[in-house]
């Protein structure tokens, strides 16, 4: 296989990080309130911005695989879909399903995991229902058709993407109009959704909202402005490679969360693309207003998957700890130990489990990156 050049964005680092963190706010601050402890629950910002941060994550992921496929068509002309599929399978699948079967079998046998009202299944339900949707790669299907499963709930998001991964290599390798591509998937997504929006409680209609694979489309818009050189790039290139650019988006940001500004049908997607500003400057702006190329910064973007996928363990032992020890249980503990024990779970994963079958997927890449270097995800 013909190797090209080396690819790697070390801003993006950062950004994986603070998506990572959005979802740790969110969900200590929702288990504070399950245990009922004192928490800043009722606040708009802290329950909106764990979504944000998983579109963050979307976004982020549609631009990194879209930029790779666009490099490697280039300089390859062919995109190679079997190495594809075998780098995700090699960086995606061992923790996924590593989380599925502790989440399913271990955990609801340790007493320090059991928190307030979680779900209990039967174990028929375990091993005929949900264990065959998560193997299917349809975590999401388990979250609205079946419960929200302790520790591994947060899988739903890693469904999705696979979802997208399906289709996204398959369509820019036969399709050579990128722009036919990216808005194709946005746009047909858009219009089924609001097809199935008068049955709004339907399982397909709440299926199909955990599957927003558009998010990652338009992570691939702004990798087609990065890598692509025609009018229409260069333009916008203009417009959005400015400073004033990159702080009007995060103001907005910041405007639209703090005044519970909704646009209605088409508000989470603003939010992707003022997402996707952020990143294309991250990654390929001349002036972009911040640098996360620093190493702690850059070593939590390589450990971001394991952040995300255990979280939820290092919240729950922080809280449960700290309880049992009649702690103080005021906001710097409560963050500070959730975020070390997390860290050190997904370090000692990282080191000890996901980097022996990354080692096999390097043999698949074709455009070296961060776990060559930089990993292709999380997200």
């Amino acid at each position: 296989m013909r190797k090209i050049s080396n690819l790697y964005f070390p801003n993006l680092d950062g950004i994986r990080f603070c998506a990572a963190f959005m979802v740790l706010i969110h969900h200590i601050e929702q288990l504070r309130n399950t245990f009922g402890l004192d928490n800043n629950w009722d606040n708009n910002i802290v329950q909106r911005i764990g979504k944000l941060g998983v579109i963050l994550f979307f976004v982020l992921s549609g631009f990194l695989i879209s930029y790779l496929l666009f490099k490697e068509e280039a300089e390859t002309n062919s995109i190679n879909i079997k190495g594809f599929y075998m780098r995700r399978i090699f960086r995606i699948w061992p923790l996924y399903f590593l989380i599925i079967v502790l989440a399913l079998f271990v955990f609801p046998c340790i007493e320090i995991l059991k928190y307030p009202n979680a779900v209990e299944l039967s174990m028929s339900l375990k091993l005929f229902k949900a264990l065959p949707m998560y193997i299917f790669f349809l975590p999401n299907l388990v979250l609205v058709a079946i419960a929200v499963i302790p520790f591994c709930s947060q899988t739903w998001s890693i469904g999705a993407e696979e979802q997208f991964y399906m289709i996204w290599p398959v369509l820019n390798k036969f399709i050579k109009n990128k722009l036919m591509v990216i808005f194709g998937v946005i746009v047909v997504y858009l219009l089924i959704k609001l097809f199935l929006g008068s049955h709004k409680e339907s399982l397909l209609f709440r299926f199909w909202d955990t599957m927003p694979i558009h998010y990652m489309a338009i992570g691939g818009f702004f990798g087609y402005i990065s890598f692509f050189e025609s009018s229409l790039t260069r333009f916008l290139k203009t417009i959005i490679y400015t400073r004033i650019m990159q702080f009007v988006s995060i103001s907005f940001i910041f405007i639209l969360l703090y005044f519970k500004i909704s646009i209605g049908y088409f508000n989470l997607e603003l939010y992707a693309l003022l997402f996707g500003v952020i990143i294309l400057n991250a990654a390929t702006g001349t002036k972009n207003i911040f640098c996360f190329n620093f190493s702690f910064i850059k070593y939590m973007g390589k450990i971001s998957y394991g952040i995300y996928m255990y979280h939820l363990i290092g919240i729950i032992m922080t809280l449960q700890i700290l309880i049992k020890l009649d702690y103080s249980l005021n906001n710097f503990v409560i963050y500070f130990m959730s975020f070390v024990i997390t860290i050190t779970i997904s370090s000692i994963s990282y080191y000890t489990f996901e980097k022996f079958f990354m080692n096999f997927k390097k043999k698949y890449s074709v455009v070296p990156t961060a776990d060559n270097k930089q990993t292709e995800k999380k997200t």
